[in-house]
């Protein structure tokens, strides 16, 4: 590998240190959630609404978890990338690659607050521990790879300049 291919524009380097800190912000916040709901469990039985809370709750994080691997996958799509390099140029690039990293991190935090919520109503840590592990694992999971950002941009901005869109690129991505 040359030193071009990892070469980046300072937009770029920016949005990666930005979307760093705020991934591990958020995985903290996933923590801290576990956390408070330690801290905030009774031990009492669980009411009845428990029950009722307890399937529609576990559906809906689900549900996050899934938006959460989708909108990173379709929006990571060689043909939606080239897209936004073409309208955008490098920075377009970094701000869709900045924006859709905190968008599929936030919806992973989403599984750790109902982990949360579960955690309060129901009495029982089982689902907060359970949920809120989940929640870090597609928190972190969205962690920015700077190498793999840099030489997505560098490859991209040499296809252009060649006026290549055949083939595939940026696999590490998704």
């Amino acid at each position: 590998m040359d030193a071009g291919a990892t070469s980046a524009t300072p937009t770029l380097d920016a949005r990666i240190r930005t979307a760093s800190i705020v991934v591990l912000a958020i995985a903290m916040s996933v923590v801290m959630f576990a956390v408070v709901a330690t801290m905030m469990a009774t031990g009492e039985s669980p009411g009845p609404a428990a029950g009722m809370l307890l399937v529609p709750l576990v559906v809906a994080a689900l549900a996050a978890l899934v938006a959460s691997v989708m909108i990173r996958r379709v929006s990571f799509k060689p043909a939606r990338i080239l897209s936004v390099h073409a309208n955008g140029g490098e920075k377009g690039l970094a701000e869709l690659m900045f924006r859709i990293t905190i968008i599929s991190s936030v919806l992973g935090e989403a599984v750790g607050i109902f982990g949360l919520i579960l955690g309060i109503v129901a009495a029982d840590m089982y689902y907060a521990y359970v949920l809120c592990g989940i929640a870090l694992m597609a928190v972190l999971s969205n962690y920015p790879r700077a190498r793999q950002w840099r030489e997505l941009s560098t490859e991209i901005t040499q296809r252009a300049r060649s006026g290549s869109t055949s083939g595939s690129f940026g696999h590490g991505l998704q």
